[in-house]
């Protein structure tokens, strides 16, 4: 009974560990298909994303553009600079986390997916239902900007 209690324990530190590992390897910033800068981090309830920079519309300074879109009005007046695009992260298997995705363009936020590519990519795919569930996926590459 020991030995089998033990050998449970191992196994669980070792599937553990690399989960972590994994985790730390999509850590840092991510360039998206936009142009923005997403810094992946440890957060309290899993991994989060925090919008770090992002090419502003012509005419318009990033540091005063507004969660204008957002779907709750209530959050239409804070600042898109610095909130949280991605939260809840939380991992599926090695290469792969689940949680939830926030569009400030959109203002729209969904279930989504993030998973390491053998290229050292991160696919992003989030999902909202409509009457079916509508997808879209983009590859984004590490950035040197933090």
């Amino acid at each position: 009974m020991f030995i089998k209690h033990a050998l449970y324990s191992a196994l669980s530190l070792l599937i553990g560990m690399g989960t972590t590992a994994s985790a730390s390897q999509i850590q840092g910033p991510w360039l998206t298909g936009d142009g923005a800068i997403v810094q992946i981090r440890p957060c309290s309830n899993g991994l989060c994303g925090k919008l770090v920079d992002f090419p502003p519309p012509p005419g318009e300074v990033k540091e005063e553009i507004t969660d204008r879109n957002n779907e709750d009005k209530s959050k239409r007046d804070r600042k898109v600079l610095g909130i949280n695009v991605i939260w809840g992260m939380s991992p599926v298997n090695e290469t792969k986390w689940a949680g939830m995705v926030y569009d400030p363009k959109r203002g729209l936020s969904a279930k989504a997916t993030l998973e390491l590519l053998e290229n050292g990519k991160l696919k992003l795919t989030g999902c909202k239902k409509v009457v079916v569930d509508v997808c879209k996926s983009e590859d984004w590459i590490r950035s040197a900007s933090k």
